[in-house]
């Protein structure tokens, strides 16, 4: 059985700027220009209960898990856009692909947004 990555959507990779930090000691940087990143699909966005952030208003938050390829790469600071809504990586990809036979399903990627 074959998977083909027949969707689209942006990823854009965090670049840290050399020698720079904010006042919490967070290293500066920049998204570079949404580049296409093919995947096989994404699951159904799951929204999280409402909170009420530190400003006193309320924040939705939505999960999303996104399906792709062997070999795909993200990092941890990394944004892709699905669908029009731009989702923050959640750590590293999780790789399924060094199970004990030869079928190799791929990359997990876990993606968060917030509106509010």
């Amino acid at each position: 059985m074959s998977l083909t990555a027949n969707k689209t959507v942006q990823h854009l990779v965090w670049n840290v700027s050399p020698g720079g930090a904010d006042a919490h000691g967070n290293a500066l940087g920049f998204f570079a220009a949404p580049v296409d990143m093919p995947v096989y699909g994404w699951g159904p966005p799951s929204v999280l209960p409402v909170v009420e952030n530190n400003a006193g208003r309320h924040q939705v938050q939505k999960r999303l898990d996104l399906f792709a390829p062997p070999g795909t790469t993200v990092g941890h600071n990394d944004q892709i856009i699905v669908d029009g809504t731009t989702y923050e990586v959640l750590g590293d990809g999780e790789d399924y692909t060094t199970g004990p036979f030869s079928y190799q399903p791929g990359i997990l990627i876990k993606l968060r947004s917030s509106e509010g």
